[in-house]
């Protein structure tokens, strides 16, 4: 059974879950991939930092799981996907301190230095 918030589309030749109404673009929490051959399918599962995979036979079973897992695990994927709201690429500007020694030791790279010189005292 599919939980309240979450759809299923296709998109070329995968079928993926979205999460809708957190941000103000649906989130991709599912994807089920055919394996070729046809030896069943692929799940890929979770939000940012709880990525999974696992193979089933059927795409069926796999729209089970992944509907199984969004039920069980909606509060954790809604607090994920509303931090990565607020920070969408995951990158924060460094301090101070870490900006002003990854330049000098871009300088130091330009003007040929060894890569290590600005460790030594």
């Amino acid at each position: 059974m599919q939980p309240p918030g979450y759809r299923w589309e296709c998109s070329r030749e995968r079928e993926l879950l979205y999460l809708d109404g957190v941000m103000p673009f649906p989130c991709r929490c599912a994807g089920i991939n055919p394996l070729l051959g046809g030896g069943g399918v692929l799940l890929h599962w979770g939000v940012r930092h709880l990525p999974h995979q696992r193979l089933f036979a059927t795409a069926e079973g796999a729209k089970d799981f992944a509907e199984a897992w969004a039920s069980k695990w909606d509060a954790e994927i809604r607090r994920v996907i509303k931090e990565q709201a607020h920070d969408p690429y995951g990158v924060r500007p460094p301090s101070p301190e870490m900006a002003k020694e990854a330049a000098s030791r871009d300088l130091a790279r330009r003007r040929g230095h060894r890569k290590d010189w600005w460790k030594r005292g």
